[in-house]
């Protein structure tokens, strides 16, 4: 074990020393720019410091600033990569220094796991077809990471199936900051065209058909009857029934577009406003409950001195900012809802209405009487 540490260590200071000077002072300003820009509170150009200063010359140091940046800037699966991969570095330094920053940078992913979104792309065993290849944002994800859930950024993906001699097939998922879990299914990809048809079920010998079963030619036209319904004596054999209907009730699509007419029409305008309103006020109450904790993270005792107050409450007004916006998103929302209600009940009925509709079928004779009273 102690042969093994004393390698370790060996290749360690081997990798130090073939490390260019120029490129560790390099590593060394970009490191501390991106300690600048954290402190102005850009964060975004301070993550990008920190992966330059990582590429130049990695350490724990910096992998552990890259973290804590990734968290800042709401891109948390990257940012709990980052803590894990600082605590496997660290540990392998076998120093005093090393076992400190590895309980950190362990304890600091473990309070992240929790807040991190995932995506679970499924793909039942009787979809995999041959070839089958499933891309996320263009990029061929492993069979092994199907059916996994695995952590992500919040953000838009595209999710795209392929295979030989079948269509594409593709969907956009969005997938909120934290505590977001994602599901998206695979389905069966249709053939391409020219690829021959599928059948995928019974295919029906006849098109339906409405009214009475036809009669053999040559056959007598029975006198109809106004009122009956005493059964009728059949003049010929009566053709073979045809199979169930599948038309609408004639006058269904006129009730439809009926039901729609008038106010309804502004009611459901309002309602989709309200929905709009809501989500938006969804997700500024997200933002602003992430920057509040992300505060409360820099200085957790209001009452004590802290070092990052600035930051911390730079991060505590933008979620006060974000959390009023939310509430008048809410408050929008519930506005449009009630007017939604309020226009849909108060629209004009349909006056009520009788239809009588005489039938005629080879065992009798009668009227059907629909309508509301």
């Amino acid at each position: 074990m102690i042969a093994r540490i004393s390698v370790a260590v060996m290749m360690l200071v081997s990798i130090a020393h073939a490390q260019p000077s120029s490129a560790i002072a390099q590593a060394e300003v970009l490191f501390r720019q991106g300690k600048d820009q954290m402190a102005s509170g850009k964060i975004a150009e301070a993550c990008a410091s920190f992966d330059a200063s990582q590429k130049l010359a990695p350490s724990v140091s910096t992998r552990m600033n890259q973290a804590n940046c990734r968290e800042k800037n709401g891109q948390l699966a990257t940012a709990w990569g980052y803590f894990l991969d600082a605590s496997r570095e660290a540990a392998a330094q076998g120093t005093p220094e090393g076992k400190q920053l590895r309980s950190i940078a362990g304890d600091r992913a473990s309070k992240l796991e929790s807040r991190v979104s995932s995506l679970k792309i499924v793909v039942q065993g009787d979809r995999k077809l041959p070839g089958l290849e499933v891309l996320r944002d263009g990029e061929v994800l492993d069979p092994a990471m199907w059916n996994a859930k695995l952590p992500m950024d919040g953000g838009t993906y595209n999710i795209t199936a392929r295979a030989p001699g079948r269509g594409d097939w593709m969907k956009s998922i969005t997938i909120a900051t934290e505590k977001d879990a994602q599901v998206v299914e695979i389905p069966m990809l249709e053939p391409k065209s020219g690829a021959g048809p599928v059948t995928t079920g019974p295919v029906a010998s006849a098109p339906p058909t409405i009214g009475p079963p036809p009669k053999p030619a040559g056959s007598a036209q029975p006198a109809q009857t106004s009122v009956a319904s005493a059964p009728q004596p059949s003049i010929g054999p009566p053709g073979p029934p045809g199979p169930p209907s599948l038309t609408p009730p004639r006058g269904q699509n006129d009730q439809i577009a009926r039901l729609f007419a008038g106010r309804r029409k502004y009611a459901m305008a309002a309602a989709g406003g309200a929905v709009v309103a809501f989500s938006i006020g969804l997700a500024f109450g997200s933002a602003a409950t992430s920057k509040e904790s992300s505060a409360k993270e820099l200085c957790p005792d209001p009452s004590a001195p802290c070092s990052n107050a600035d930051e911390a409450n730079e991060l505590s007004k933008k979620g006060h900012s974000q959390a009023t916006t939310a509430n008048i998103a809410f408050g929008i929302a519930a506005a449009a809802a009630v007017g939604a209600g309020v226009l849909w009940f108060t629209a004009e009925k349909e006056p009520k209405r009788v239809v009588v509709v005489p039938q005629v079928s080879p065992h009798g004779a009668g009227v059907a009487i629909t309508g509301g009273f």
